[in-house]
C-alpha cells in the first residue's frame, strides 16, 4: 500500500486503489481497514456532508475490522448513511469506555494517549470506535468517565498531550453485563452460509438498525472463550433475538431432507427461558421444515432480503419499539 489521504477525513491512510475500480484503504480515523468502489470514491465528499455522517461509517468500520471481506462501502452505502440511527451519547461513553479497556495491558499503563515523546498515538482508533465526532466531544465524554470514577486524565491542551487511564471501577463496569431492558443489542441465530450473507446484509442488519439495534451474530466477534459461553453471554446480554430457521436441503434420491438448525433452536429456546423476547423468521419456501413444535409461533415469511427487511422492521417496532425512544 502506498501513503495517501483518506477520502473520508482527510486525515493520513494507506491505500491500494485501482483508477477506476476503487480499492482498499487502511485509515486508523476511519476505523481501520475497508474497501471502496470507484463510483463511491468519486462522491463520497458531497455525501458525506458533515463530520457526524463520517463518525456513523467509521463506527460501522470499526466494528468490522477482523472479518473478511472488509467493510464494502459502495454508492448504496453513502446513500444510506444518513438513515442509520443516531449514535447516542451514552452508547459513546460506553463505547469509549470498552476500548481504552481493550487497550490497557496493565491497570498502570494509559488505555489512550496521543502527544508526547513517544509520537505513540491510537487517538483516531478511540475517536472512530466510539463513533465520537472530534476531540473537542472526546474530552467531553473523558470528563464524564472520570466523574463517574471509571477513568483518570491527564490531558493538556497547551502541550497537545493526553492519557486516560481505567480505574478498578471502570474495568468493573465493563465486566458487568448489561441489563436486557437497557440494551441496544439484538442477538442473531440463524444459518451461517454464504447464501444467507445477503439476508443478513440486506434484510437483518439495516431493519434493527433502522430501529436504533445492533445485530450480533456470534461469528463476527473476536474473542478467546469457548463459543458457547459466548453465545449465552452474549443471549443475556440483548433486548430480544431473532431466529430465522432457514436451513439447507439434502436431495437423497429425489426426497429433500432438511437440514435442521439445531443452534438455532437452543438459541430461541435459551432467550426465551430467560424470558427475552424472540422474533420467528423463515424463508417462504421453507416454512414447512420448521419443526412442530416451534410451528405454532407466529414467524416472519420472507422470499426477499428486501421483504425480510420490511417485515422484520415491523414487527420489532410493533413488538419491542424503537431503541432510541426508549428511556434510562
Amino acid at each position: 500500500m502506498k501513503n495517501t489521504t483518506c477520502p473520508i477525513w482527510g486525515t493520513p491512510s494507506q491505500d491500494n486503489l485501482a483508477s477506476f475500480d476503487g480499492g482498499d484503504i487502511f485509515s486508523p480515523r476511519a476505523g481501520g481497514r475497508y474497501h471502496i468502489t470507484g463510483s463511491a470514491l468519486s462522491r463520497i465528499q458531497e455525501s458525506l456532508s458533515t463530520d457526524a455522517l463520517k463518525a456513523k461509517l467509521s463506527l460501522r468500520i470499526s466494528d468490522s475490522q477482523g472479518l473478511e471481506p472488509p467493510f464494502r462501502i459502495t454508492t448504496e452505502t453513502l446513500r444510506d448513511v444518513a438513515n442509520w440511527p443516531d449514535i447516542r451519547p451514552f452508547d459513546k461513553a460506553n463505547r469509549l469506555l470498552r476500548f481504552i479497556e481493550r487497550n490497557t495491558p496493565s491497570i498502570s499503563i494509559a488505555g489512550l494517549r496521543w502527544g508526547g515523546e513517544s509520537g505513540f498515538t491510537n487517538l483516531d482508533s478511540a475517536l472512530a470506535a466510539s463513533g465520537l465526532v472530534d476531540r473537542s466531544e472526546l474530552e467531553l465524554v473523558i470528563e464524564y468517565l472520570v466523574r463517574k470514577g471509571f477513568c483518570t486524565s491527564a490531558i493538556s491542551n497547551y502541550s497537545g498531550t493526553g492519557s486516560v487511564w481505567i480505574t478498578l471501577e471502570g474495568a468493573e463496569e465493563v465486566a458487568a453485563p448489561v441489563p436486557p431492558y437497557l440494551s441496544n443489542q439484538a442477538f442473531i441465530a440463524m444459518w451461517f452460509n454464504a447464501e444467507m450473507q445477503a439476508a443478513f446484509d440486506e434484510g437483518i442488519r439495516p431493519a434493527l438498525e433502522t430501529l436504533g439495534f445492533e445485530a450480533r451474530r456470534i461469528d463476527q466477534k473476536e474473542h478467546n472463550n469457548k463459543i458457547d459461553d459466548e453465545i449465552i453471554a452474549d443471549i443475556r446480554q440483548s433486548r430480544f433475538l431473532v431466529a430465522d430457521f432457514t436451513c439447507g436441503i439434502i436431495d437423497a434420491d429425489g426426497k429433500g431432507t432438511a437440514i435442521t438448525r439445531g443452534g438455532v433452536y437452543f438459541e430461541a429456546g435459551f432467550a426465551m427461558g430467560l424470558g427475552i423476547p424472540v422474533i420467528w423468521c423463515c424463508r417462504e419456501d421453507l416454512i414447512n421444515q420448521v419443526h412442530f413444535d416451534t410451528r405454532q409461533y407466529n414467524h416472519i415469511t420472507w422470499k426477499t432480503p428486501e421483504e425480510l427487511r420490511e417485515k422484520l422492521k415491523n414487527r420489532v417496532g410493533a413488538v419491542i419499539g424503537s431503541y432510541r425512544e426508549m428511556k434510562y
